[in-house]
């Protein structure tokens, strides 16, 4: 196999057969009636995508087309994109070319899986609206000015013995520095950490020594970032906005003075939002307090967020700063790249810049679009969101393993390792002894049942008693009976072996595999041709999760 060859299959898996899924979130893929009115627009089908992508090309709204051109081409030379991706540049400056849009945080070495699959359905759901007629642009939104660095510093990664390790890049000191301009000074020592920890697959070389190209000690994260993603998705075209770009924000004023100017009736839509969530079972995922501002003071390298208190505008943290409100008005006129969006004024801004014909997100942004949809309306927008593909790669290993215990993936996931070892040993020479468990459970649940009306008719109290005793009985045999599952993993070396690196590849922290091992673990087994793989094997209105067998 060369590095542009992976065979893969996909299974498609209910988003309801997994654990720890927001009801929100699955309200808004199974039964978005319930959640309509928490949204703008839905568009789950391809069909409802190109009216929304219709819509926006005739509704009249301008966009800064000609402006952005050299923003962004002067980021993506800087990451070494390849000419397709300045073909899409170009593409967008059409008034008749539409955005998809994603994005995700800095992480290290590219962080979790799912970042690559973002951007994977963002390219996906881009040629499958070109192949309705409608120009699209994918687009890779880095929020470079993020300044929560504790989040993204990290990976995690599995060894050749199929144990899981973490790399870690040097922690500030408390510093409030954003990601993005964070150097890479100390990179040195994370790359040595995946080299001896050695990473197993027969492209790991290839996979070591492109991230060593991509994350130099001259140079900073976001660039670090910029060019192993660019580079991932060069064929495609994939095209890469950077929020500390120099220059783009003259162009959304507008959008930061509107939030000054309406910022009590944009909280009070918020609040309003937060109660008709609680009222329908669910919850709001951005917390906003009465001094939210929903924008940021950035000085030098470092980003405060402001509050609103007393009539003042105050930089949390170190700095000291206040502003009045003629102050900060001032502030955005004159230096509108002093300030930044919040989570939820992002998405505005974002559509305040590109005709975003989808924003593709995961399950916790499908969340708190409920809550932008209640203020996008106070600068004429209708932000909406589109729900990304989610992945679990099952490789050759793993897919053996599952094999030779009958196990599927959703047994993994729903089940605690100690129901997955009894099922194992229910299949197998020890099924006898549990058989015997369950039968001796049921033989003394029912001896009690039947024995409690004919003590409670001459002892109540003793009968309580003996109700109790049965719990306690039931607990015993149960504990017991777990005691000789746990101990049958135990002797049996292969099996706790191999739990071990299911668990760990498939199901590490008792999470989804895309939320924990980065994305570089399969391509140093598959190579590059995974990238083509997932782009031909997802399909982004499944509205399920992707099980890749490679």
């Amino acid at each position: 196999m060369n590095l542009t060859d992976c065979q893969a299959k996909v299974d498609p898996l209910d988003y309801r057969q997994l654990s720890a899924q927001s009801s929100l979130f699955l309200d808004f893929l199974y039964s978005f009636d319930k959640v309509s009115s928490f949204y703008t627009d839905a568009h789950l089908s391809l069909e409802r995508l190109r009216q929304r992508a219709g819509r926006l090309l005739q509704s009249g709204r301008e966009y800064p087309r000609d402006s952005l051109t050299p923003v962004l081409e002067a980021f993506n030379r800087r990451v070494g994109a390849g000419d397709k991706a300045f073909a899409q540049i170009e593409k967008l400056r059409s008034p008749q070319a539409v955005a998809v849009v994603t994005g995700q945080q800095l992480g290290l070495f590219g962080g979790p899986s799912y970042c690559v699959y973002k951007a994977a359905t963002a390219v996906k759901v881009a040629q499958l609206l070109e192949a309705e007629g409608i120009s699209a642009v994918a687009i890779f939104w880095l929020p470079s000015d993020d300044s929560d660095f504790e989040e993204v510093r990290s990976s995690s990664w599995l060894n050749r013995q199929g144990k899981r390790f973490e790399v870690s890049f040097p922690a500030h000191p408390g510093s409030a520095r954003m990601v993005g301009r964070t150097s890479l000074q100390g990179i040195q020592s994370c790359l040595e950490e995946l080299k001896q920890q050695g990473l197993p697959g027969q492209f790991s070389s290839s996979v070591l020594e492109n991230l060593a190209q991509c994350y130099s000690p001259q140079s900073d994260f976001r660039l670090g970032f910029g060019r192993w993603l660019s580079g991932l998705f060069r064929k495609h075209g994939l095209v890469l906005f950077d929020a500390l770009s120099p220059g783009y924000k003259q162009l959304i004023r507008p959008v930061f003075e509107n939030a000054l100017q309406r910022r009590e009736e944009i909280l009070a839509s918020l609040e309003q939002r937060r109660q008709e969530l609680i009222a329908a079972g669910h919850f709001a995922q951005v917390h906003v307090g009465q001094g939210e501002t929903l924008m940021f003071w950035m000085d030098g390298d470092i980003r405060y967020k402001l509050r609103c208190e007393e009539g003042r505008y105050h930089a949390r943290g170190d700095s000291g700063r206040s502003f009045s409100l003629e102050d900060f008005q001032a502030l955005i006129q004159d230096c509108p790249d002093c300030i930044g969006p919040n989570v939820l004024l992002r998405p505005i801004v974002q559509d305040h810049l590109f005709p975003t014909a989808a924003y593709v997100g995961g399950p916790g942004e499908v969340s708190y679009f409920s809550q932008v949809s209640a203020i996008s309306g106070y600068w004429g927008i209708e932000s909406a969101v589109f729900p990304r593909s989610a992945l679990t790669v099952v490789d050759r290993k793993a897919q053996r393993l599952l094999k030779r215990y009958d196990l599927s993936l959703s047994d993994l996931m729903k089940s605690s390792r100690l129901e997955v070892t009894r099922q194992i040993i229910e299949s197998g020479g020890s099924s006898r002894v549990l058989e015997e468990f369950d039968r001796l459970e049921s033989e003394v649940e029912r001896r009690l049942e039947a024995l409690q009306p004919l003590i409670r008719s001459e002892d109540p109290p003793v009968a309580d008693m003996l109700r109790g005793s049965g719990h306690k009985i039931a607990h015993q045999i149960k504990k017991v009976r777990d005691r000789f599952v746990k101990n049958h993993e135990g002797r049996n070396t292969h099996l706790s072996d191999h739990l071990d690196y299911l668990y760990s590849d498939l199901l590490p922290h008792s999470k989804p595999q895309e939320r924990v091992l980065n994305f570089n673990q399969f391509l140093a087994l598959e190579g590059e041709g995974l990238v083509e793989a997932l782009l031909e094997s997802i399909d982004p209105f499944a509205h399920s999760h992707h099980v890749l067998w490679v």
